[in-house]
This record gives C-alpha cells, sequence and structure tokens, in this order.
C-alpha cells in the first residue's frame, strides 16, 4: 500500500472520531519515507488540551519525546502491555483522549512549553494552558528519534546532514499527518486564534490552509505576521512569529504579535504608517513587507 499517497485521501472526521484515529495510525510507521525516523512505541498525539473549547491554539511541529519529572506522553510498551498501534481498543482510546485533555492540569507539563506560554501570555494574560483558554497542537502527531531540526542524524549514516534529503523526510511527515492536523483545526471554535511557533509551525499550517488575509512585518531577525486563513469552508484568524519562542524576546514578540492581532480584527481602520509607529515601540526599525 502506498500511505504516502493515501494520506491526502483520507477522508475529514469529527472530533470524536479523530481521538479514535490518530492514536492508531501507522502512516509515517509504514512508509519508507519516514519510518526509520519515528519512535513507534510513542502513541501519536495530536493535542494537549481541548482545541474544541480553548480561545487560543499553540502550533508547533511535533511532540517531544518524554522527559523526567514532566507529564509523560503515553507508550505502548509502557501503558498498553505492548500492544500495537492497531491494537489499541475502545478503553485504551479513552484512555489516550483523557489524558490529552487533562495534559496541563497537573502543572508537570513538558519543559518546551514554558517559553512558549510566557509568550502568548504577552499577547493575552489570560490564556494559559492550565486554565484551558490556550491548547497546543501539532502538525506531525508522531514523536521522532531526533529533533526536527536534526532529524537525519538519527540515521547514523554520516555527520553531515543532507539539507535535501531532511527536508523530503520532513515534508512527508507533514504531508502523512495533515489529514490529523486538518481535523484538529477543524475542531477549533469559530473565534478561537492558531498561534504559529516559528517559521517551521507557520509554514505547516500553511500546507494546510490558505491564506484570506495577512499582515506581514520585518523588524531585523523577526518576521510577524497576522491575519485570516481559510480551513475548508471555514475562516480563523492567526498570530505567527518565524522565531520559536525559546529563541526570541518573548515580551517583545508577544507585544507585537498582539498589535498585528488587533489589525487583523480591525481589518482595514488602520494604516500601515499607524501601525508601524505603534509597533516600533516593542521592535525598533520595523517595516511592512506586503503592505
Amino acid at each position: 500500500m502506498d500511505v504516502q499517497a493515501n494520506a491526502d485521501q483520507l477522508p475529514i472526521l469529527k472530533a470524536d472520531e479523530t481521538n479514535r484515529t490518530v492514536p492508531c495510525c501507522i502512516s509515517c510507521t509504514k512508509c519508507p519515507t519516514t519510518s526509520q525516523y519515528v519512535l513507534p512505541d510513542y502513541v501519536p498525539t495530536w493535542r494537549f488540551g481541548v482545541p474544541s473549547s480553548c480561545e487560543a491554539v499553540t502550533i508547533s511541529i511535533n511532540p517531544a519525546e518524554n522527559r523526567s519529572n514532566a507529564r509523560p506522553l503515553p507508550r505502548l510498551s509502557k501503558d498498553f502491555g505492548g500492544k500495537t498501534r492497531r491494537e489499541l481498543d475502545d478503553k485504551d482510546l479513552s484512555n489516550i483522549s483523557l489524558r490529552q485533555d487533562l495534559y496541563f492540569s497537573g502543572g508537570n507539563k513538558h519543559p518546551f512549553f514554558g517559553p512558549l506560554e510566557q509568550l502568548v501570555q504577552a499577547i493575552n494574560s489570560e490564556w494559559t494552558y492550565k486554565s484551558g483558554r490556550l491548547t497546543h497542537a501539532d502538525p506531525v502527531a508522531c514523536v521522532t528519534s531526533q529533533p526536527w531540526s536534526r532529524l537525519l542524524k538519527s540515521a547514523g549514516a554520516c555527520s553531515k546532514i543532507d539539507n535535501k534529503l531532511q527536508k523530503s523526510v520532513q515534508d512527508t511527515l507533514i504531508r502523512n499527518c495533515r489529514v490529523h492536523f486538518l481535523n484538529t483545526l477543524n475542531s477549533l471554535p469559530p473565534q478561537c486564534w492558531i498561534l504559529c511557533d516559528g517559521k517551521t509551525a507557520w509554514d505547516a499550517t500553511l500546507s494546510a490552509a490558505q491564506f484570506i488575509r495577512a499582515y506581514d512585518v520585518a523588524a531585523g531577525r523577526y518576521r510577524l505576521s497576522a491575519g485570516i486563513l481559510a480551513v475548508g469552508d471555514r475562516t480563523l484568524r492567526f498570530g505567527a512569529w518565524n522565531l520559536p519562542a525559546f529563541y526570541c524576546d518573548k515580551e517583545a514578540t508577544g507585544h507585537a504579535v498582539k498589535c498585528l492581532m488587533d489589525v487583523a480584527t480591525l481589518f482595514a481602520r488602520w494604516c500601515p504608517k499607524d501601525i508601524t509607529r505603534v509597533l516600533s515601540k516593542v521592535l525598533p526599525d520595523c517595516r511592512f513587507t506586503n503592505a
């Protein structure tokens, strides 16, 4: 079976059906291009929290491996008696869904989420993961054997990464998971904001949606964007920044993105000159790149 080719042909599912489908997915473990780069013992995780009731959802790229003292992702060997993904039953899937619902309730979230939440709180101080007003989703549900930017090192073939091959593997992972990500976006409330943490997350989001309106700003090494996306027959608002929260000035980036998000909400009521003047207070030398 051509797993890669069939991934884009899967039907769009309701949220409850997605909770049953994603943990059992074997698209990436059976795909010749991606199989050696994913960790099959981890249950695919498409969400952290409850997207259907949130006010904003952060987007990165894929889940990280478990760390000590942080709430773990479910593993087949440890949590489900060594079953395969396809052997998970209704009780197992309910367990997985509940763990995803409650991921942020214990206060021991993965350290990845700390800087990201800090940036988002500069946008809206009430958006916290623990409150449920903020949730998280990934375009790729599988845990990979190495961080996304160093994916090919898991193969051990050479010390120098073949960038062209790495991009091919990354693009295939995103394509295999696209139907799951689309289902995530379709489960969001109408007024929810999509917040893309870094260029990779932003590009993956654009591969599943289409621009309707966007305001893009450049300031030194920063690139920011906010506007409206079309996802199927729905429209959703977004904010995006090119540097992941871990690497950027979180407060300044959050304040600047908030300003652009306000502009996107008001549409054309602000002229580029006025917006640039406001943004320059937190990001000097900013300029519009699509005005």
